[in-house]
């Protein structure tokens, strides 16, 4: 009895020697349990904020535009002027003849007659008379007679502005008119200077001068309405060599 009762004894041993073996081998298979993972994953935080950027102010202001400023002033347009007082009129017949040509009807003429002689009455009629019956546009301009006048009238006109001169002593007389811009009353004065053919090409000369196509003769004026000496050389060379080459003789 006593030697079975060891044996199973000895076998119960065993088997808890047996399990004791198992467990350690057991603890190197098992995976380490890594714990329980936090709820909360790492807040990176807000990105870094850049701030808020500099303020570069007010653009360049550009300003206001350039102001051309007033453009340049024409000035008034030649004005054919306050023609002779008939009551102030001399008796030589181009003093005549002048207050004539400026009037517009036939109670001016008489007042400008009123002072000339016979001779002197019958040039201004018969030049009034040619004069009225053109109808080519003005007659008159800031250079004195113009180119229709002179082409039809031409031998009237010399007959009442009587001379002998050349066509630059009639320019060098307009030239030195005195202050009376957009009167024309000096500028029909200067054609006694000349004689009818200096006349004829005086004409061609101020009305080159005075050009349509001419800036500076309406702007860069002297106060007696010719243009400036920067001017007239410039129109000279530009425009009118040929008519200065006839009026003005080579130096």
């Amino acid at each position: 009895m006593k030697s079975g009762f060891n044996l199973i004894l000895s076998f119960a041993m065993v088997i808890a020697l047996g399990a004791c073996g198992s467990s350690d081998g057991d603890t190197e298979d098992t995976i380490q349990d890594p714990g329980t993972q936090p709820d909360t994953v790492m807040d990176p935080g807000a990105p870094e904020d850049p701030g808020t950027p500099d303020v570069t102010g007010t653009p360049n202001d550009p300003g206001k535009p350039n102001d051309p400023g007033t453009p340049n002033d024409p000035g008034t347009p030649n004005d054919p002027g306050t023609p002779f007082d008939p009551g102030q009129v001399g008796s030589a017949v181009h003093e005549v003849a002048t207050c004539a040509v400026h009037c517009d009807g036939a109670p001016c003429v008489e007042q400008c007659l009123a002072n000339a002689d016979d001779g002197g009455k019958a040039l201004v009629n018969t030049l009034v008379d040619c004069l009225s019956a053109l109808k080519c546009g003005p007659l008159v301009g800031p250079g004195g007679f113009k180119q229709c006048a002179v082409q039809d009238c031409g031998d009237e006109i010399a007959a009442c502005f009587v001379g002998d001169g050349k066509c630059n002593d009639i320019r060098k007389c307009r030239i030195a008119c005195p202050t009376m811009a957009g009167d024309h009353t000096c500028a029909l004065m200067c054609w006694i200077e000349g004689d009818k053919e200096a006349q004829g090409l005086f004409q061609e000369y101020a009305d080159c001068i005075f050009g349509d196509a001419v800036e500076c003769s309406d702007t860069d004026i002297k106060p007696n309405g010719w243009p400036l000496n920067d001017c007239e050389k410039h129109v000279q060379g530009l425009y009118c060599p040929l008519q200065t080459q006839n009026c003005i003789p080579p130096r």
